[in-house]
């Protein structure tokens, strides 16, 4: 009698394993996804926090991220000439018309956001002066992406 394995049973197991790569795959992509979006967001936050102290401690406003107190991980271009950090991920960057008629308080009334370099989506972090979304965060971009990002205001595309 031969022992091993007959071409049915090789191919039941290689179906099985299909299967299940086929539900753990897309649920894998989601979760690699929102860790993505957590980054987006702490590194958001520490910018407008850096932004309201540099007010503070200048008294001015600035338009460059390189002038801030925030270290990233992974920043993989970054010119002092532009005013964007670009990480793996995303691409952060002040909204310059964030602070239009809105002053009083130097570097708090700010608007940052981070552009995804995989997706299509964009999200904001307002500062707390910020007139329309203090405190909040805003997307731009599909509406499950907006969803999963917990954007109060969702901004989709028309």
């Amino acid at each position: 009698m031969k022992k091993g394995f007959t071409l049915i049973e090789l191919l039941v197991v290689v179906l099985i394993i299909g299967i299940l790569a086929a539900v753990a795959v897309p649920q894998y992509e989601r979760a690699v996804e929102k860790s993505r979006q957590a980054e987006a967001k702490i590194n958001l936050r520490k910018f407008v926090d850096a932004t309201i102290l540099y007010g503070l401690a200048t008294g001015n406003t600035t338009m460059d991220l390189h002038d801030l107190d925030v270290s990233l991980e992974e920043v993989s271009t970054a010119s002092s000439t532009d005013r964007y950090i670009e990480t793996e991920n995303y691409k952060y960057y002040i909204e310059e018309f964030a602070c239009d008629g809105n002053e009083s308080n130097v570097g708090e009334c700010v608007d940052i956001c981070a552009d995804s370099l995989k997706k299509d989506y964009s999200i904001c972090y307002s500062g707390p002066h910020y007139d329309s979304w203090a405190g909040e965060f805003t997307c731009m971009g599909n509406a499950q992406t907006c969803i999963a990002v917990g954007a109060k205001n969702n901004k989709f595309p028309n």
